[in-house]
């Protein structure tokens, strides 16, 4: 392909979804451990403090209140889980679109609170460099495109397997750029 050649790049609809349903599946495990951990805390934490002021008979009102200050960690930590149970998992439609001047990524939505964000980007074409790699897990490989942009870097990266092109296509269209440029 030339340098000043349009690529889109999509995510395969089956792997798509499929990748959607695990995601889903794991914020799902992910949201009852944390319940579960809550619980525990609740236990060890608040209640044993509580036995140890029904045992001795002491109410004060600051132990009523540390007990309710030690609450509130768990009562958070099951707000946070019933959020995430209730986030849905979307990919983007769009993977990646290189054209004559840029290379531009969709935003993806955040799937916890821990996620980074990923914002809608376009970054210059020059400067962009793209590699495939080997990865373990649910892929095989990785596109990774990076850019130095004053001083820091900046990375993104896309599951070669779930895309509706080969891999290499995309790194000869930005690598056909570089070449063309010298």
């Amino acid at each position: 392909m030339t340098s000043d050649a349009v690529l889109v790049v999509r995510y395969r609809e089956p792997e798509r979804t499929r990748a959607e349903q695990t995601l889903r599946r794991l914020m799902r495990t992910r949201s009852i451990l944390i319940m579960v951990l809550a619980l525990l805390i609740t236990l060890f934490g608040p209640g044993l403090l509580l036995l140890a002021v029904i045992h001795t008979g002491d109410v004060s009102v600051g132990g009523v209140l540390a007990i309710v200050a030690l609450l509130m960690i768990p009562v958070a930590m099951c707000v946070f889980a019933v959020r995430q149970l209730r986030r849905k998992a979307h990919l983007p439609e769009l993977a990646v679109t290189i054209t004559p001047h840029a290379v531009l990524f969709p935003a993806i939505d955040r799937l916890t609170a821990f996620s980074p964000r990923a914002r809608a980007e376009e970054w210059a074409r020059e400067g962009t460099h793209v590699e495939i790699l080997a990865a373990a897990g649910l892929n095989a490989a990785r596109v990774v495109f990076t850019r130095q942009d004053n001083g820091k870097r900046r990375r993104r990266t896309i599951a070669a397997g779930n895309l509706d092109v080969d891999p290499r296509l995309i790194v000869d269209v930005l690598r056909g750029a570089r070449t063309s440029e010298q």
